[in-house]
């Protein structure tokens, strides 16, 4: 699976469309014996089983309560969603991305779960995760496990060209990119590329590697401490910033990434086609099943800004959310949930993901389910690298001040994608590439609040 899997313009504008009611202040039934509905995206068979079994355990301690679990893939997510709450059904718990969490909020189908938070620990939570779920003073969802982007490499092929020091700024990214591409079998062709930068239309890959750039500046589309529209003052800074991943592209990135997602990120650096590539850590995962002795020669780390280290980072991650509905209902969901998040447990359900996916609290990195496990023991500089220099502060697009729904919106769109596509193509140049997109986002983020 992807990190984030593209959604339909037409499938979010049915679920906007469907979900009009307020959900509340409904009463709680009479009825004493309660099922509480829990949709989840599972990436693995392990995930699935070790997810299951945990909400079988945390229910079994609230006598009367049963749960329902069901697997609801992202790519249909809003329109079960609208269905839900135009029945006014809406899932007691939903285990899935920081979007939804927005989109539902501003439906005000959500329960705020700051009572959950505290119970638990606030300073437990790795604090950006807290601060992408806020909005109105609340907090609505309860941070699970986190991604992270950041630029994984051949160890054996830096070692090859004699790099030892990892780039701190642009100019030292594109110095170390050059030494790495080679023309290794001499047809006067590049067949070893040192950075790739994709483009592709699928799954967000353009839509990545821009805002690598423009996050690494500090360029927002929401100002972080206002909440206000920001992007539109930085356009030219933008647009450099667009201009040097084109560059990094058509010298250091094989012609096919174009079009390429990040699966064939992935191979490519299992097979050293690149000698490095942002992305979410998949690529672990991915080794590991693909060709396991190569996992000893990965990497990773932050990709640096243009003049020293990232503002920011682009991130993301899955949270717990709890529905609107009858008191007893939420209350019952959210004892769920904080049993869910025992901190051993939390650490089992990262774990188990596709990806190479870490905690969102800090006490479930000090449990035997987490130092035990055979993939973390063998990243462990990797995991404090990612810890330290990435997920601490991250953005995802429209969320940098906390829920918009105007991430839905932006993930969705395919806007985004073709303007990259037409500067890769040069079909147009980065300038024009950042007005149309200022103009788009402007008008998405304005419509939304």
């Amino acid at each position: 699976m992807t990190e984030h899997f593209r959604l339909s313009n037409g499938i979010l504008r049915v679920a906007i469309a469907a979900t009009g009611a307020t959900l509340l202040g409904l009463s709680a039934p009479a009825a004493q014996a309660q099922q509480l509905s829990f949709w989840y995206q599972s990436s693995t068979p392990a995930h699935e089983t070790i997810l299951k079994q945990q909400i079988e355990v945390c229910a079994a301690q609230q006598p009367g309560v049963s749960v329902r679990p069901e697997s609801v893939g992202l790519d249909v997510m809003y329109p079960r969603i609208a269905a839900a709450l135009r029945d006014r059904k809406p899932p007691n718990v939903i285990n899935t991305v920081e979007s939804v969490v927005a989109f539902l909020q501003s439906r005000k189908s959500l329960a705020p779960v700051d009572d959950v938070i505290d119970a638990h620990g606030r300073a437990d939570f790795i604090p950006a995760f807290l601060n992408t779920v806020k909005a109105e003073g609340k907090t609505w969802a309860v941070p699970d496990w986190a991604l992270h982007h950041a630029v994984w490499y051949r160890k054996d092929l830096f070692a090859e060209a004699g790099i030892q020091k990892m780039p701190a700024n642009w100019a030292e990214l594109q110095a170390m990119a050059e030494k790495l591409t080679k023309d290794k079998d001499g047809d006067g062709k590049p067949d070893q590329f040192g950075f790739a930068v994709p483009w592709g239309a699928k799954f967000f890959a353009a839509q990545q590697s821009l805002f690598d750039a423009l996050y690494a500046q500090g360029i927002t589309v929401a100002d972080p401490k206002t909440g206000a529209y920001a992007f539109g003052a930085k356009k030219a800074e933008a647009t450099a910033a667009l201009d040097y991943m084109m560059q990094m592209h058509k010298r250091y990135s094989p012609p096919a990434s174009i079009d390429w997602t990040l699966i064939e990120i992935r191979s490519a650096l299992m097979n050293g086609q690149i000698a490095a590539g942002a992305e979410w850590g998949g690529v672990v995962k991915f080794v590991e099943q693909q060709r396991p002795e190569m996992l000893d020669k990965l990497g990773v780390f932050p990709l640096p800004g243009r003049d020293g280290p990232a503002k920011a980072s682009l991130g993301g991650g899955f949270f717990h959310m709890i529905g609107a509905g009858p008191a007893n209902e939420v209350a019952a969901s959210k004892k769920l949930v904080g049993c869910l998040m025992q901190p051993a447990e939390v650490a089992k359900r990262s774990n188990s993901r596709a990806i190479f996916a870490l905690p969102a609290i800090n006490s479930a990195y000090e449990t035997e389910a987490f130092k035990s496990d055979p993939i973390i023991k063998r990243f462990a500089p990797e995991v404090e690298t990612i810890r330290r220099d990435v997920i601490a502060n991250w953005h995802r697009y429209g969320l940098e001040a906390g829920l918009n729904p105007v991430s839905s919106i932006m993930e969705s769109t395919s806007v985004i994608n073709e303007s990259m596509q037409k500067v890769a193509l040069g079909r147009q140049t980065a300038q024009q590439a950042i007005d149309e997109l200022d103009i788009f986002m402007k008008q998405s983020f304005e419509q939304r609040q």
